[in-house]
């Protein structure tokens, strides 16, 4: 997260920390020719 004031530029991104930065979903490896994941919508 930033702060409201935080200007941001070519030269701080790498000091934004994201919020869910450690919990992202894992999503199963799909190879073309396999069924489409469960839930997918097409």
């Amino acid at each position: 997260m930033i702060d409201e004031d935080m200007e941001l530029n070519q030269d701080n991104p790498s000091s934004i920390e994201m919020p869910n930065r450690n919990n992202f979903a894992r999503v199963p490896d799909w190879f073309p020719g396999q069924p489409r994941l469960e839930g997918y919508p097409y």
